[in-house]
């Protein structure tokens, strides 16, 4: 059977419920049809300067540009050597973090939305792209804020947080021709994941039936 591969992308602020969903459609395409090949992959995909960066750095809108810039420079060796040679073999990618979070994270760092976009032209867009919205106070208990600091360049700036869920859900008006999808990342977990699943079929009705049965 000659499938043609699939790029799916699971985003959002951190502890919004992305890496759960992600994992939890990998095991219901896999059971559904046995025809289904995954790539399970996130990002940042390799560098070192980003991990050390991100443990390092404390104020969340610092380094803005070199944070632009390693980012994107991982991201094409991840379409290098992950997503790109994937496609062409017609398997299923999902993704937990993509582009979006540099236009989300790095816009609220304090870069121009636009520029971000010009440096992504020519990469791969999604199929799919489902964003988890989580208010800023749940995502904190969920990561534990309230009662503990977190290490994280990012995850301690409240206001940062709140700029970037902001970001985050403006995405499909200022994207209106990429396939962006805002879930309430609040909903009970399996009630999410029909969600997806549901979405899934209606942009691919071809997948709907099951070779399992």
């Amino acid at each position: 059977m000659d499938r043609k591969g699939k790029f799916i992308v699971f985003e959002g602020i951190d502890c919004c419920g992305k890496t759960t969903q992600l994992r939890k459609f990998a095991d219901f395409l896999y059971s559904h049809n046995k025809y289904n090949h995954l790539i399970l992959t996130r990002e940042p995909y390799q560098s070192r300067a980003i991990r050390t960066l991100m443990q390092t750095d404390t104020e969340a809108t610092s380094n803005k540009e070199k944070c632009s810039d390693e980012f994107i420079a991982d991201r094409k060796t991840h379409i290098k050597e992950v997503i790109s040679p994937n496609m062409e073999k017609g398997l299923i990618i999902l993704d937990d973090r993509y582009k979006y979070s540099t236009l989300c994270y790095q816009t609220a760092q304090g870069m121009l939305f636009d520029d971000l976009v010009k440096a992504h032209e020519g990469m791969p867009v999604p199929d799919l792209a489902f964003i988890f919205d989580v208010p800023v106070n749940i995502a904190r208990k969920r990561m534990g804020l309230e009662t503990r600091v977190k290490e994280g360049k990012f995850e301690n700036d409240i206001n940062f947080q709140k700029r970037l869920r902001e970001l985050y859900l403006l995405l499909p008006r200022l994207l209106p021709e990429e396939p962006i999808l805002i879930l309430n990342g609040v909903a009970h977990i399996d009630a999410i994941a029909k969600d997806i699943q549901t979405l899934y079929f209606n942009k691919f009705p071809e997948e709907k039936t099951s070779f399992y049965k």
